[in-house]
């Protein structure tokens, strides 16, 4: 994913969307790069064109990404999804509350994209992890002026 920072931030999504079909070409399993090249399409095309020209991808062996690829996919409740994995393992919680929060932000209800990434960000795991998914999600709020503290 070595293009999801620019692409989240900059107006250059038929570029990202087309990075990520590539990425998705070559590794035919990679959920979260479907799921980076929807939230580009979103933003072109709108949700439900985007959700239209979702990218299917092989089984994830995370249950957190099945669950966060299917809400993306087909429509759903971030809420559920949060809910679902509050009481998980760390990485899943942050995974839960990141995808939740950008899930939302596709849906263009920003107040509550900012609660579930910046929830993210204070999760254990988003808190402590040097993963580039972390450092994302605290990038993410930083250019968004959301504070994580």
């Amino acid at each position: 994913m070595d293009c999801d920072l620019a692409v989240v931030f900059s107006p250059r999504f038929a570029e990202g969307a087309d990075q990520f079909r590539l990425d998705v070409a070559e590794n035919p399993n990679d959920t979260e790069e479907s799921i980076w090249c929807f939230l580009c399409e979103a933003q072109i095309y709108g949700v439900d064109e985007a959700r239209k020209r979702f990218l299917e991808v092989g089984p994830d062996s995370r249950l957190v990404m099945r669950e966060v690829y299917n809400m993306f996919k087909d429509g759903g409740d971030p809420q559920k999804l949060v809910s679902t994995f509050s009481n998980a393992r760390k990485i899943e919680c942050f995974y839960a509350s990141l995808y939740a929060g950008l899930y939302y932000e596709s849906q263009n209800e920003m107040d509550a994209a900012k609660v579930h990434i910046v929830a993210a960000c204070q999760t254990p795991y988003g808190s402590e992890s040097d993963d580039y998914m972390a450092a994302l999600a605290k990038v993410h709020c930083s250019c968004r002026n959301w504070s994580i503290n």
